[in-house]
């Protein structure tokens, strides 16, 4: 679904919420609806064994759905990469979903095709992360980035993963220092170091295809705010970025304050506006935030 559809959906939403609602239009809503609003596990659990896989991809995609009911939806799911029929919405939808749980993760490596990737989620297992980048041979002997990467291997088995993250998030490469900025097991003197990085640091990502000047600094910061383990005080210098997209990020991280998401969601900016409502709504247990 597209950004304004996106909005527009929610924004549907928000009008089957408001108070003075008449009760023959909440008789009107559709399980979709209830799926995206749902806040109770009970009633998320009865949705997720719906036969209509739209509703239970709005299951797996909504961050109140508890671990037994993700990894239940993980779990049923028929997955082929040439198939038309399979259950890639409920793949897709769960990869959505900012609470994912390492268990789903697990599922995930067992059942999706080698060439289907999950590892871009913020709480994806340091561990999947590292396997895909072997299995991908991203970097050959002779190649700019090819020492760093053997190092990075040889760490595997003889250092934390905090210590392998600290190591990405000083890296040259960009695709390492954006794994470091979004993983959820990043250290926080890491993230920090990041966050200082993105504001001084112009060299990051030359030669690998990416923009070089402050579009660099800008990218880490989105990745930065997509991170549940951000340090609040972070969050708070993010959420007064210039950049919609940094904000909008920050809006949708589950673990962003309250009060940070109130502010954003009095904002000109609708679609950044729209996702911190969202985010808000189901982090308070359905209460309805107000622009």
């Amino acid at each position: 679904m597209n950004r304004r559809l996106e909005i527009s959906a929610f924004c549907l939403m928000l009008l089957y919420l408001c108070p003075g609602i008449s009760a023959n239009s909440a008789e009107e809503l559709t399980l979709k609806d209830k799926a995206e609003r749902a806040y109770k596990s009970d009633e998320l659990a009865t949705l997720a064994k719906s036969s209509d896989i739209e509703v239970r991809a709005r299951v797996a995609e909504n961050l109140n759905t508890p671990e037994a009911v993700l990894l239940s939806l993980a779990g049923s799911m028929k997955l082929s990469t040439y198939a038309e029929n399979d259950d890639r919405d409920i793949f897709f939808a769960l990869l959505k979903n900012p609470s994912l749980p390492a268990s789903v993760f697990s599922v995930l490596a067992k059942k999706a095709p080698l060439d289907w990737d999950f590892t871009d989620h913020p709480r994806a297992p340091l561990t999947f992360i590292l396997q895909r980048m072997i299995r991908d041979d991203l970097y050959k002997k002779g190649e700019p980035d090819y020492e760093e990467f053997q190092t990075l291997l040889a760490m595997q088995g003889k250092a934390s993963d905090g210590q392998i993250l600290d190591f990405m998030s000083r890296a040259k490469n960009f695709s390492l220092v954006k794994i470091a900025a979004r993983n959820a097991a990043t250290l926080p003197a890491s993230l920090r170091a990041l966050y200082l990085r993105s504001k001084a640091d112009r060299s990051v990502g030359e030669g690998i295809g990416e923009s070089i000047g402050e579009s660099i600094g800008e990218s880490i910061k989105e990745y930065l705010a997509e991170n549940p383990a951000l340090p609040e005080d972070i969050m708070e210098a993010l959420s007064h970025e210039k950049d919609n997209d940094i904000r909008a990020h920050l809006a949708e991280n589950a673990n962003c304050p309250n009060a940070v998401l109130e502010r954003l969601a009095k904002e000109e900016e609708r679609y950044v506006a729209e996702k911190a409502m969202k985010t808000y709504y189901y982090k308070n247990g359905g209460v309805l935030l107000r622009p």
